[in-house]
């Protein structure tokens, strides 16, 4: 699946919204967060209290929200497909697509090898993500 340009429509509780991330954007969530890294990672009950601002920053309408307006209507159930529709927007690749396991025989020693099972939030040179 090749990277999306189009907005991700998200319904957190105020109807269907569209999320779509800019340069700007990122800039200034990167400037809060201090790294990328720290904004995409999700290892803890305490990282989804970051979503709403996450989602605040990506909406092209913010007609009567606030982040902390966005952190009221979420359900904690649907924290975690909040998420994934954040990584979408952001990313442009929708990572509940990328969890479907890929077997694939590898050349090398004909082990099975799964593909596209993580997200790589690599950046720089040398960097490459894996997209079924």
């Amino acid at each position: 699946m090749a990277a999306t340009r189009e907005a991700v429509t998200i319904d957190f509780g105020a109807g269907p919204r569209q999320l779509k991330y800019t340069i700007s954007k990122t800039r200034m969530l990167k400037e809060q967060f201090g790294s990328l890294k720290n904004m995409l990672k999700v290892e803890t009950l305490d990282d989804y209290e970051n979503l709403p601002h996450l989602i605040y920053a990506g909406l092209t309408d913010t007609t009567s929200l606030t982040p902390e307006r966005i952190g009221e209507m979420i359900e904690f159930r649907d924290a975690q497909d909040h998420y994934m529709t954040f990584v979408h927007a952001f990313s442009g690749n929708d990572p509940r697509l990328n969890k479907l396991r890929v077997v694939a025989e590898s050349e090398k020693n004909d082990q099975p090898m799964e593909i596209g099972s993580e997200i790589s939030t690599s950046t720089g040179a040398g960097a490459s993500d894996i997209t079924p």
